[in-house]
């Protein structure tokens, strides 16, 4: 695995167990009547649905998980300092300010035109009118094709981020960054790879081959290599 299978809810664990152990579980369906709490809910068109409102008998679970989970915290295998947060507020530039206002007001006013009959039909639209807005606090938007993205030459975040790569390159620091956006990632890239040096500057992301990721992660971890900025 080149991740770490961490289930974020218990009604996760159980197909991760059957495919592990089969059967240490039981059934799904008696997975579900003996660990989640389910109400029975109707929609406005009438099908019924299960909603789960919550969980019981955890500890239960936690005993039969024990024999094959291991639970190891940072503090107990490394003495790490402590996370330092924090919040930098921007604001956007007039250009993309306007832009971003234009783009919200067209969601508002398409999500506002649908009802109960079509909002199942043209959800995804409405979701993709979201998902621009976010867009346009990165810094860019797409085109209708998803692979031509459009970088606004006003940035605000990037600017910040220069501000602290600059900071901590001068304490002679290594800075992960990451992003919501691939597309963003991948921008950012090429540009600090065309201002630091290639070497100076790796990716880790889907489009990176499995062996370039391990050998550039083992390079970057590495305290006097040439590699001080991962995406």
């Amino acid at each position: 695995l080149s991740g770490y299978p961490i289930v974020n809810r218990p009604e996760d664990v159980w197909c991760q167990m059957d495919t592990i152990v089969p059967g240490l579980l039981g059934s799904w369906w008696s997975f579900q009547d003996r660990y989640l709490n389910l109400a029975a809910r109707t929609t406005r068109s009438g099908q019924g649905f299960k909603q789960l409102i919550g969980y019981k008998n955890l500890h239960q679970l936690k005993a039969r998980l024990v024999p094959y989970m291991l639970r190891r915290m940072k503090s107990d295998i490394a003495e790490l300092p402590p996370k330092i947060y924090e919040t930098r507020e921007v604001e956007l530039p007039p250009k993309l300010r306007q832009t971003y206002n234009e783009a919200r007001q067209e969601a508002f006013t398409f999500i506002e035109t649908l009802d109960e009959g079509t909002l199942r039909l043209r959800v995804r639209e409405a979701v993709v009118k979201l998902i621009r807005l976010s867009q346009l606090t990165n810094g860019f938007v797409n085109d209708v094709t998803w692979e031509k993205p459009i970088f606004f030459d006003q940035n605000p975040k990037r600017a910040e981020l220069d501000e602290i790569l600059e900071e901590a390159f001068a304490n002679q620091q290594k800075v992960v960054v990451w992003t919501r956006f691939a597309l963003v990632a991948h921008h950012l890239v090429d540009r600090y790879r065309s201002e630091f040096g290639s070497d100076a500057v790796i990716e880790i992301s889907g489009r990176i081959k499995e062996a370039q990721r391990s050998a550039d992660i083992a390079r970057f971890q590495q305290p006097t290599s040439s590699a001080k900025l991962c995406f």
